[in-house]
């Protein structure tokens, strides 16, 4: 219940952002295929260990022109994590690994330059809530980072290609019941398409 709360709230912040003034402002949608994962684990003697097994992940992007060089982005990404679990055995023993999967609904606020005319770089917090999954690494809900460099290209004046390249570090400040040990790290290469709005 804590975490649909949260969740309502992050929601409630996001739908004022997204009715400001809509001038020199987009909407779009930016997919990763077979991106890379991996969990970042505390040495524990006994422990099975955790290892990213492949993503993917489909964003829906609210982004405002500050000015022609700085903007802000927003937006709403699910994300599907494959994590390999490998069990700990006594020498000797055959270790059978296995797959398990977790989702990830996650709200970034991201600052963006521009520069040489067609390339971006942004950056900043990010709040993810796991919605779903049978996860052993602990719950991922919490604050965490992203950033990624990329190339964005006008087609047309209202319409804009880009191909990105970003890192996600999830719940550097757990806000799951439990404080999550284990913290999940994926990158990747997107592609998407923005909509200036009328």
């Amino acid at each position: 219940m804590k975490k649909l709360i949260l969740f309502l709230i992050c929601a409630i912040v996001y739908s004022s952002g997204i009715v400001l003034a809509q001038e020199n402002s987009y909407i779009g949608v930016a997919y990763l295929s077979r991106s890379k994962n991996n969990v970042m684990q505390p040495a524990k003697d006994g422990a099975p260990g955790y290892y990213g097994a492949g993503m993917e992940r489909i964003d829906l992007i609210y982004k405002k022109d500050l000015t022609s060089r700085y903007d802000v982005q927003l937006g709403v990404q699910y994300s599907y994590h494959v994590i390999e679990v490998a069990p700990n055995v006594p020498p000797g023993t055959p270790a059978l690994s296995y797959e398990t999967d977790l989702h990830l609904i996650s709200l970034p606020v991201l600052m963006g330059v521009n520069f040489w005319k067609i390339c971006h770089l942004h950056g900043g917090p990010l709040m993810s809530v796991e919605v779903a999954g049978n996860s052993p690494i602990g719950n991922q809900t919490g604050l965490g980072l992203q950033g990624g460099i990329g190339v964005n290209i006008g087609i047309t004046q209202s319409i804009r290609i880009f191909t990105l390249a970003d890192f996600r570090y999830h719940s550097i400040i757990s806000l799951g019941v439990e404080k999550a040990e284990n913290h999940l790290i994926d990158n990747g290469l997107s592609v998407g398409v923005l909509f200036m709005l009328p």
